[in-house]
């Protein structure tokens, strides 16, 4: 298994250093609410642009705890795909 690229950013937010990370993978990094899986803002554009660093470095930093990471599924994020199977029998 390869290992990731840690982020060269001495922050101690561990959400900022999350999306550091998956950012600098390859992946369209969104914030999302603490508590559900809602965007903050508009999202659809980060289908075909992905935030910078220091956009994230904003987004997180000053949210302390507030927001989780989410990323963009597709072509944006390598063709990435979720398959979420929720079984309820």
């Amino acid at each position: 298994m390869s290992r990731l690229n840690l982020p060269d950013h001495d922050d101690e937010n561990p959400v900022l250093q999350a999306s550091l990370l998956y950012e600098r993978n390859g992946l369209s990094v969104i914030p999302v609410h603490e508590r559900d899986k809602n965007p903050v803002g508009k999202w659809k554009i980060r289908q075909t642009t992905r935030n910078t660093v220091a956009e994230l470095t904003v987004a997180f930093r000053g949210s302390g705890s507030m927001l989780n990471v989410g990323i963009v599924t597709g072509a944006i994020s390598g063709e990435l795909v979720v398959l979420d199977v929720d079984p309820r029998d």
